[in-house]
């Protein structure tokens, strides 16, 4: 998106999600991704950062997160599918 990268991107809810590695601490990475954050919060785009390590260790809390903000950012498409029968057939 323009100069950058995103990771993962949801148009719909104008949301990206940037998943960060060790190199993402040093300060002129960490001076680039505020760079790229303020573009694409001028775009209107909320960004989500998570750390690699967490993705493993926190994936419930993640996933929660992402739950919660595209419930807030695209809601007609948030709600939880109904609950199916299982279909059982015999022979």
């Amino acid at each position: 998106m323009g100069p950058y990268h995103i990771d993962f991107f949801c148009e719909e809810a104008r949301l990206a999600i940037e998943l960060d590695g060790f190199g993402h601490a040093l300060v002129d990475k960490r001076k680039r991704d505020e760079g790229r954050e303020k573009f694409l919060n001028r775009l209107g785009i909320k960004v989500l950062r998570y750390a690699n390590f967490r993705l493993r260790r926190d994936s419930q809390v993640i996933r929660d997160a992402l739950y919660r903000v595209l419930q807030e950012r695209a809601p007609r498409h948030s709600e939880a599918p109904a609950k199916q029968e299982p279909v059982c057939t015999s022979s």
